[in-house]
């Protein structure tokens, strides 16, 4: 009997090289092949929960050979590299690395405060040029989202392997979607953005685009100052991420062309929420939604 299927055609591909593939395993990955062979651009697998589709995904990420695998999370990534860590490179955010001169993570770099770029032994730095130079790339949605589209770290391959798809809507509405949260806004801001409902305003009141696009008017004003001011380097990315979230949104917004749906709590749940102790503690948040 021939344990490891040296006959199968694909058997150089199997990933999971200390375990033999199950004939259903190799049935989808020789139908997936064929598929792609045949020019498909979008593939779907659905199958049950122990069919071994990490096995799958990295056995066609390794005959395709140019390929990103993407998890929901970071741990589901680590899961891959336990089994698959030999023929995968990982690449994940800076907050994930630790500096080799100072005692700090990656993401607080000081030679990105002067300019520099990061110096060459940066951890970071290595492992993006490690996983830009291999074949197979293990990484997650968030990472690659961001990596990908607005830093253009990283480029397009010819296959992209998306784990748990059925999460993918939620995860780019996640992405691509803006929440500003009462709290928050007012512990960094001092302005409640629901205010007119606490005067005796109708949800309506606040259920429309020039309301927001004047009240983020009102908050990138002050993201900006509070840029001018910031005690430490942390608070100043922090308000920094919040002018350019604010002026993304007013742009949206004022775009004809881009249609946003505004999503808000009740009214009753704006007025329960009250503030105390400085603070409003039900986490109530105003979500703006791409419609497309």
């Amino acid at each position: 009997m021939d344990l490891y299927n040296y006959d199968w055609e694909y058997h150089e591909y199997w990933s999971l090289t200390q375990y033999p593939p199950r004939p259903e395993q190799k049935q989808i990955i020789n139908e997936i092949i064929e598929a792609i062979d045949m020019g498909f651009k979008n593939i779907i697998l659905e199958a049950g929960t122990g069919i071994g589709k990490s096995a799958i995904a990295t056995t066609i990420a390794k005959y395709v050979g140019d390929s990103y695998i993407l998890t929901m999370t970071k741990q589901l990534q680590n899961q891959y590299l336990d089994d698959f860590e030999y023929m995968l490179a990982e690449i994940k955010g800076t907050a994930n690395y630790t500096c080799n001169l100072r005692p700090t993570k990656c993401d607080d770099c000081l030679q990105l405060d002067s300019n520099r770029g990061r110096h060459a032994d940066c951890k970071y730095k290595q492992a993006i040029e490690y996983a830009k130079a291999h074949p197979c790339v293990i990484t997650n949605y968030d990472y690659l989202f961001f990596a990908g589209n607005y830093a253009e770290t990283f480029g397009p391959r010819d296959l992209l392997v998306l784990d748990e798809s059925h999460n993918l809507e939620k995860k780019i509405m996640h992405l691509i979607g803006k929440t500003l949260n009462r709290q928050m806004i007012f512990r960094n801001y001092g302005l409640d953005i629901f205010y007119p409902i606490t005067q005796g305003g109708t949800l309506k009141s606040i259920d429309n685009v020039d309301y927001w696009v004047s009240t983020l008017h009102e908050l990138e004003s002050r993201a900006r100052s509070n840029v001018k001011i910031a005690v430490n380097k942390k608070n100043r990315e922090l308000y920094t991420k919040d002018k350019l979230k604010f002026q993304y949104l007013i742009e949206q917004l004022e775009d004809d062309d881009a249609k946003f749906i505004i999503e808000l709590p009740s009214k009753k749940e704006i007025l329960k929420d009250k503030l105390e102790d400085d603070k409003f503690h039900n986490g109530l948040k105003a979500e703006f939604k791409p419609l497309t």
